[in-house]
């Protein structure tokens, strides 16, 4: 059934790099889906499984059908390995295949991504979908990692990072493109 609360236009995905290999889930893989049940509160019977080009996704519907879960396990044979390829890959899929097939509104949507030891607060998404919203000229945010720790590994993510920020950002801005794939 089609959902006519506000909740209708969020939706949760995770792009999991060297999920299956084949037919088979990789260990880290089964480990997440393992966690689905109780974090989620669904069952793993209740999924929609779908072969894809790109490996394997499950698909959950959750808060009474309002909010899509997705985890799409990511085949490294089929699609290339690495982190600027998985970010084509779900650009790819959110831009083209979802916006072809089944008439999304591309003015409207906001994709938020983040590396998987990456944390932020729920304040931040709000400030940044509020600043985007102002804009229609802005598309695409890049925020400043903080690295976290102690040691000459934080002080040299400390460097690293603030290169990356400062100096490739800025370039890259200039430039109009990303400068590595």
């Amino acid at each position: 059934r089609k959902c006519h609360r506000p909740c209708d236009t969020f939706e949760s995905h995770i792009f999991f790099d060297g999920g299956c290999r084949g037919d088979e889930l990789s260990s880290f893989a089964i480990q997440v889906m393992s966690l689905v049940p109780e974090i989620m509160n669904v069952k793993l019977t209740q999924a929609t499984k779908q072969q894809t080009p790109y490996g394997y996704r499950f698909k959950w519907n959750l808060l009474q059908n309002c909010m899509p879960f997705v985890i799409h396990l990511k085949d490294n044979q089929k699609v290339k390995n690495k982190k600027r390829w998985s970010q084509v890959m779900y650009m790819k899929y959110v831009l083209e295949y979802r916006a072809m097939h089944e008439e999304m509104d591309l003015n409207n949507t906001f994709i938020l991504t983040t590396d998987a030891d990456i944390d932020f607060k729920a304040e931040s998404a709000l400030v940044l979908l509020d600043m985007l919203a102002r804009d229609p000229l802005v598309g695409a945010v890049c925020s400043r990692t903080h690295p976290l720790g102690y040691g000459i590994l934080y002080w040299y993510q400390i460097f690293d990072y603030a290169v990356g920020h400062w100096l490739q950002k800025g370039t890259e801005h200039i430039l109009g493109s990303v400068l590595c794939c």
